[in-house]
């Protein structure tokens, strides 16, 4: 069984390893790839399972290669006698939702592959898992068919630990390798931007002094690793009745491949600060594991109830209120699980991505990155929701250090190659970061003497007086004429809420001027509200201006030709 994914921020990778874990419980042979790691050849021999997610309409860091490859082929048999299954990661709020999975899924079939599973889909703006289970649930009964072996309907090992703690003499310890990838980058600034009396929220100006030799471009991401705060990993300790400072030794006892570090000896603080995701939501086979562990028959019933199918529960408890792991086994205190079996349950702590707002060329040997701190109340009631990475990030002081590395964007979210191209920045909040970049990009090259194209920035926030951030430099920017600022304040007004996709409207003519010169459009940000807004706004402003009442997109046009680059997230 070989399993490829194309993976930018790890869940295709997660669920790879997951699928080759449980096929070793099975008796596959299996071993996980990303699909250009392995490249455009495919075994006949076995089966073949792609796992992979779209980013922006493109395909992943990882699945480039393999995506140009396939698609460029035409002959009927090129992949004839492999056999193969799809397993589609995504998000529905975005237009592109499924567009590389479904890509890889149709083309293979056009190349003589046999689609011997189903092509599952999982939507990340809903239940995910849902999607998931209804490909995976059925995966094995259809390989079973196809290779005509037998298949045991016994759940063999799941209550079984996989790993084996063994204690020691508290000691002191060398830190944990970290992957190559991430460089040690000193912190110069950690600065608030926002009014925090007035607008209760925060918003951190960040700068990190970057190693000699590394370099980047606007437009690019830095991937920083978090840790998980105190107060979280308290949590753990009090419920395994553990001391943090213990040191303990992981050996693997159970079948499948790990993330943690075996045969390693390590502080049970540092294992839950540095190597597990502490706040990931709780899936249905996380809540199936904590049901066959728990006794008392209140508390097994309740859990049980969450995997029915028919009432739903697992949505309405587990799911929209964001419950992890660690609150349920808090809630249901009677489950006997162990903290073995705890940590098995737990996905690897993974890097967070931020847009850089600087430019090296204006900062050399300083990369900034601008961080909306997510403090908000808990959806399940309980307390306050803070978002691992920001927070973490928030309390760096001047001195300590990060693990982090160069990402680059996967589209053409760059500034253009030519200065005589016109640009328009639509970057509402900390959608606007990537843009302080291109605009610090902008005023070297003026500094330098280069007459620079038209540039207009829209630029959205709450109110002006609360959590304009960069106020002060956009004022700068204007001034010096490296770009036009549109601002729009949606709190400001009492009776009307204005965001950047009316100001785009009022500025229709201005727009289209720039449009028509050759101009290309950037977009950061919300996603799965704000760009389908000005999407909209700008398929009207072109049926308007060309007097046509069809439904025809303008920005599907702009998009072939690269006028449209987008690097937007989903909403929390």
């Amino acid at each position: 069984l070989l399993i490829l994914y194309g993976s930018n921020m790890g869940t295709s990778e997660e669920i790879s390893n997951q699928i080759a874990n449980e096929a070793l419980k099975k008796g596959y042979k299996s071993r996980v790839s990303s699909l250009d790691e392995h490249g455009d050849v495919l075994p006949v021999e076995g089966a073949v399972l792609i796992v992979c997610s779209t980013y922006n309409g493109n395909p992943p860091d990882n699945a480039v290669k393999f995506l140009n490859s396939i698609t460029s082929r035409t002959g009927a048999d090129t992949y004839k006698g492999v056999r193969y299954s799809v397993m589609g990661c995504g998000n529905s709020d975005w237009k592109t939702f499924q567009l590389v999975p479904r890509t890889i899924d149709e083309q293979l079939a056009g190349l003589g592959a046999k689609r011997i599973h189903i092509k599952g889909e999982g939507d990340a703006s809903g239940d995910f898992e849902g999607g998931f289970d209804q490909w995976y649930s059925s995966l094995w009964g259809s390989l079973a068919h196809e290779f005509s072996i037998g298949i045991s309907e016994q759940d063999a090992g799941e209550t079984m630990d996989m790993f084996r703690l063994t204690n020691f003499e508290k000691e002191t310890l060398q830190p944990l390798p970290v992957p190559a990838i991430y460089h040690q980058m000193t912190v110069l600034k950690n600065e608030e931007l926002q009014q925090v009396a007035l607008s209760g929220r925060s918003t951190r100006h960040v700068e990190v002094a970057l190693p000699a030799g590394l370099s980047y471009q606007p437009g690019d991401h830095l991937g920083v690793l978090p840790c998980n705060s105190e107060t979280l990993t308290a949590r753990v300790t009090r419920r395994f009745l553990l001391d943090p400072a213990t040191v303990v030794l992981i050996e693997k006892t159970g079948t499948g491949t790990t993330f943690y570090p075996l045969d390693t000896k390590i502080t049970i603080e540092h294992l839950l600060r540095d190597c597990v995701e502490l706040q990931e939501v709780a899936t249905r086979k996380n809540v199936k594991t904590l049901a066959g562990l728990t006794i008392c028959p209140p508390e097994k019933k309740k859990l049980e109830w969450l995997l029915s199918e028919d009432e739903n529960g697992y949505v309405k408890y587990v799911l929209e209120s964001r419950r992890t792991v660690l609150d349920l086994i808090e809630e249901f205190a009677a489950c006997e699980i162990t903290f073995a079996k705890f940590l098995e349950l737990l996905p690897p702590l993974r890097p967070r991505y931020y847009s850089i707002s600087s430019s090296q060329k204006q900062n050399e040997g300083i990369c900034s990155i601008t961080v909306s701190v997510l403090d908000l109340p808990a959806r399940n009631g309980n307390g306050q929701y803070l978002g691992t990475c920001s927070n973490y990030l928030s309390g760096k002081i001047p001195g300590t250090s990060v693990f982090a590395y160069r990402k680059p964007p996967v589209s053409a979210f760059r500034l253009p190659a030519s200065i005589e191209t016109p640009i328009i920045m639509i970057g509402p909040g900390t959608g606007f970061a990537p843009f302080r970049g291109f605009l610090e990009e902008r005023k070297w090259l003026m500094d330098n003497g280069a007459g620079l194209a038209e540039s207009v920035l829209f630029y959205g926030c709450r109110h002006p007086e609360q959590d304009y951030i960069y106020k002060d430099e956009l004022a700068e920017f204007e001034r010096r004429g490296v770009t036009k600022i549109i601002t729009a304040f949606s709190r400001a007004n009492a009776t009307q809420k204005e965001y950047v996709q009316h100001k785009i409207y009022q500025h229709k003519n201005l727009v289209w001027q720039i449009m028509m010169q050759g101009g290309i459009i950037f977009i950061c940000g919300d996603g799965s509200r704000m760009e389908p807004d000005v999407r909209h706004t700008l398929d009207t402003i072109y049926r308007e201006k060309m007097n046509i009442t069809t439904s025809f997109s303008w920005v599907d046009e702009l998009i072939k030709t690269q006028k449209y680059q987008t690097d937007v997230w989903a909403s929390f």
